[in-house]
């Protein structure tokens, strides 16, 4: 096919060796020649083709673009080109080529074009399929109530969701590229500095509890728990982290074991000094009964 449009060999030599739709038109646009599968692949003849400009099998919203690809092209006297665009097939929603055109130069001038165009609207239509799985992702993601981070096997992230920016205050342009670990507070991890990644905590335990730093340089509780993310090839390439927000209850924790401690002493002070007291103590309840003595 290379060879083909290389030595500008004619499109009728080639017309029964390839399933390729492959084409000629004039420097106006218009068609001079079709081979037959182009004509199979948009239900038309090759009478209903030949004379036409090129733009009238284009889908309508798209023939603005494609035109000025190629006036560009025919202005610049460009070798060749590549181009994806939508083709107006009768009952058919979709239909996607990928063209390579050549133009053909005489004395310097561009005299015509010679076009080989292939079927990707199985492949167009996958990706539309994955983007909009994506955006679905990424929409439930980033508005979930746990805090999310993306990493990869080096540490570095590359996605955080809204709530874990509104979690430690910054933003997710300010959150991608940095070292997830540098986000833990190293107290909160006893094997800190033999931990390589945030997802080794993540890989290793259900869950665990630690503290994160914020932008504003406070301290934040979290319960974190995570996955390994892999490619097609079952290899582990990052990490996908979700964080519950645990400062509240951590700080509800932290106040009754002080309350705790508090009368715990409380009671170890008056034990000693009704340990220590010369006279005898009693002490009795609202009952009569005796609780306690020296």
């Amino acid at each position: 096919m290379k060879d083909s449009i290389k030595h500008h060999d004619s499109p009728q030599d080639h017309q029964h060796l390839s399933h390729d739709m492959i084409y000629k038109f004039n420097a106006d646009g218009h068609f001079t020649f079709v081979n037959p599968a182009l004509c199979q692949y948009l239900n038309k003849k090759d009478n209903e083709l030949l004379g036409t400009h090129f733009s009238e099998v284009i889908r309508e919203d798209y023939r603005s673009e494609v035109y000025s690809f190629y006036l560009k092209q025919y202005m610049s006297k460009q070798s060749s080109t590549y181009l994806e665009f939508p083709v107006d097939v009768p009952y058919k929603k979709d239909s996607w080529v990928g063209q390579t055109v050549e133009a053909i130069l005489q004395e310097g001038e561009v005299v015509e074009f010679l076009a080989v165009s292939t079927d990707i609207t199985e492949r167009v239509l996958a990706t539309k399929t994955l983007r909009r799985t994506e955006e679905r992702y990424r929409h439930i993601i980033d508005n979930i109530n746990l805090g999310a981070l993306e990493v990869t096997n080096d540490d570095v992230i590359v996605n955080a969701n809204n709530s874990f920016c509104d979690f430690t205050g910054f933003s997710n342009e300010e959150l991608v590229g940095m070292q997830a670990k540098s986000l833990i507070a190293r107290d909160s991890v006893s094997n800190f500095h033999e931990l390589n990644t945030i997802g080794d905590i993540a890989r290793d335990l259900p869950a665990v509890e630690l503290q994160l730093m914020t932008r504003d340089y406070r301290l934040k509780w979290a319960m974190i728990s995570g996955v390994a993310v892999k490619n097609k090839y079952d290899e582990e390439i990052g990490f996908f982290c979700v964080f519950y927000d645990t400062t509240e209850r951590k700080q509800q924790e932290i106040i009754r074991q002080k309350a705790e401690r508090a009368l715990k002493e409380s009671e170890n002070r008056v034990r000693s000094i009704l340990d220590s007291s010369l006279d005898g103590m009693i002490t009795i309840d609202e009952s009569g009964s005796v609780t306690e003595w020296n």
